[in-house]
């Protein structure tokens, strides 16, 4: 059995339990690693004057968008391998009341090293314009998400493709058309996932920490899909809580000490200048 980081084809497949996921080998459909939740904060419990100052707080144009109104808690998870031995942990920041956006993760090493980013600018518009095509004419979203080592140098755009509305739409379930491109910066492509599949698939000539933080990636992505939900019917849970007793690695307490005031920044900026904009693509 291939391990972990040697897998070229990676799929993370959600558990009846909540934040408990099955990493596979996508070629053998072996179980290669498990994920578990080590630490998840509490949300708060917020009285109805609460909720109605922070909605005023946000203008009537934003207040009703479900991705700014929700408070999303900080979410920790270890990866084990198949000997049950932690090999990374992903550890996603809190997203506060205000940011619509994904928040920014660490990935980080048993010891408390940190491998390296799962980023997004929050500053860029998430969708792209006419002008935003790739070669092969597919819409893209790129310069936004980024794979980051630990000095926060950018290792990999994650660019997404699409077909435009004057191409037929059946491209982007088409398995042989690539929709997700992890682009290291001399162009070369790192990862790709093609149609409507959610596995990653990686080249085997990715590089190290590039492949663990790929992998990473695909697990975030998937926690993403469960948590951050921005549309007015999809149904949204608090994850349940769990305290880390001692704190799950080395630096736990700080690690996103950085993002955390770029975030309260940001929304601050987002107030200032979406209110009264239109909001609907969030």
């Amino acid at each position: 059995m291939a391990g972990l980081l040697e897998i070229s084809r990676v799929g993370v497949d959600s558990l009846p339990q909540d934040l408990h996921y099955r990493v596979t080998d996508s070629n053998t459909g072996e179980t290669v690693a498990n994920v578990s939740p080590v630490s998840v904060g509490e949300t708060p419990q917020e009285s109805g004057f609460k909720k109605m100052r922070k909605a005023a707080k946000l203008g009537p144009q934003l207040s009703r968008q479900p991705a700014l109104r929700r408070y999303v808690p900080r979410i920790t998870v270890v990866v084990t391998d198949a000997w049950n031995s932690a090999v990374l942990f992903v550890d996603r920041a809190e997203k506060i009341v205000g940011n619509p956006y994904v928040p920014h993760c660490a990935v980080v090493e048993p010891g408390g090293r940190v491998a390296g980013y799962l980023t997004d600018d929050h500053y860029k518009f998430p969708r792209p314009s006419e002008d935003d095509v790739d070669p092969d004419g597919m819409g893209v979203i790129g310069g936004r998400r980024h794979l980051r080592d630990q000095a926060g140098e950018a290792l990999c755009d994650v660019v997404f493709r699409f077909a435009m509305p004057s191409m037929p739409q059946e491209l982007n379930h088409d398995p042989n058309v690539d929709t997700t491109r992890f682009i290291g910066q001399n162009g070369t492509v790192w990862a790709r996932r093609r149609g409507g599949n959610p596995v990653v698939e990686i080249s085997p000539d990715a590089p190290q920490p590039l492949r663990t933080l790929i992998l990473a990636a695909a697990i975030a992505e998937t926690i993403d899909e469960d948590y951050h939900r921005p549309w007015p019917d999809s149904p949204y849970t608090p994850p349940p809580p769990l305290q880390a007793v001692p704190d799950p690695y080395p630096g736990y307490a700080d690690v996103h000490s950085r993002y955390m005031e770029y975030q309260q920044e940001f929304v601050e900026w987002y107030r200032k200048h979406m209110t009264g904009r239109f909001t609907s693509s969030l």
